[in-house]
């Protein structure tokens, strides 16, 4: 349950990291606190 919990996690972020500035702009996120959340570990 843990392991899908981070791996969901995992996932979640990548696909953040990979969103251009006006998708980001779209849902209220900045690069810059994409970026920081896309950089944190799975398992924070």
């Amino acid at each position: 349950m843990i392991v899908t919990h981070w791996n969901h996690r995992s996932k979640s972020r990548r696909a953040l990291k990979s969103l251009e500035d006006h998708h980001l702009f779209d849902i209220g996120i900045s690069r810059d606190a994409a970026k920081a959340e896309a950089e944190k570990p799975f398992w924070r």
